[in-house]
């Protein structure tokens, strides 16, 4: 007996069923077993999936909060001021707003950084969709994670279930810019024996790759990354828009991943153009 089966549905040209059970797509072609549930999709097509390799859910409440602007400045002097007053309840309520507008959409999974994580965690299972949840790093001026981030990391990992076939964590460290060196350096350690992936801003801007080239004896932020060992095949390195031939042969050879993100970045990428 299947969980569902969802009649007449075109697949491939062809109307035909989809039977699914425990989660996944067990059978397609003529299906007369019986289902808990039936679904019929006449006039319907069945799509493959999309995936959001990066996102902040729950900054759907921060459209056109403030637009047009350099990075360094939006996040500094509009987005993070804001982001300090959100509650557990506000970002429960932008990553359940999130999980609907992705749903309309077609998108089965996301790859989500964003402060209070266990509250994004609510809203996904509530959702039924698919997402890695990242364990957000970001640290003081004196180079540790704070306890607010750090507490927030715990209560993540205590509500979520490993059993949870939908639902991975992550290790989140925002950037290079406000990730310590020793912070970096012991979630690479933590991956070699917790078997997370690892999601992180990398080369987004230019002043990024100057700063960093400053500040670490010439290293791009992916030379920089993989010298801290943080790229590797289980990397997700979002924006990735200042990349040398170099960066290029790392990312290659250590098989680690690009999250694109051509809309948000348009106007930097126009300027390299």
């Amino acid at each position: 007996m299947y969980d569902l089966v969802i009649k007449n549905c075109l697949v491939n040209d062809a109307v035909t069923d989809i039977a699914v059970a425990n989660g996944k797509i067990a059978a397609i072609g003529s299906i007369s077993d019986a289902a808990t549930e039936t679904f019929d999709a006449s006039g319907m097509a069945a799509l493959p999936p999309f995936y959001n390799t990066h996102t902040h859910a729950a900054m759907t409440l921060l459209r056109s909060c403030a637009e047009d602007m350099e990075l360094f400045d939006w996040l500094s002097n509009h987005i993070w001021p804001i982001e300090a007053k959100l509650t557990e309840e506000d970002i429960y309520i932008g990553t359940r707003m999130a999980t609907v507008e992705m749903i309309r959409s077609g998108t089965v999974y996301f790859n989500d950084s964003y402060w209070m994580p266990q509250s994004g965690l609510r809203a996904v299972r509530e959702s039924g969709m698919r997402a890695t949840l990242g364990l957000l790093y970001l640290c003081n001026p004196s180079g540790d994670v704070p306890d607010a981030a750090r507490l927030a990391n715990e209560a993540l990992l205590e509500a979520h279930n490993a059993d949870d076939v939908l639902i991975n964590v992550a290790h989140a460290p925002h950037a290079i810019y406000t990730v310590s060196e020793d912070v970096l350096r012991h979630i690479a350690s933590m991956m070699e024996t917790d078997g997370f992936q690892c999601h992180i801003h990398a080369a987004e801007t230019a002043k990024e790759v100057e700063d960093c080239r400053k500040e670490h004896n010439g290293m791009t932020p992916i030379e920089y990354l993989d010298s801290v060992g943080l790229v590797n095949d289980r990397t997700m390195l979002a924006h990735c828009v200042h990349l040398t031939d170099s960066d290029r042969e790392i990312i290659a050879e250590r098989g680690a991943f690009i999250a694109h993100n051509p809309v948000s970045n348009f106007e930097t990428l126009q300027r390299c153009l």
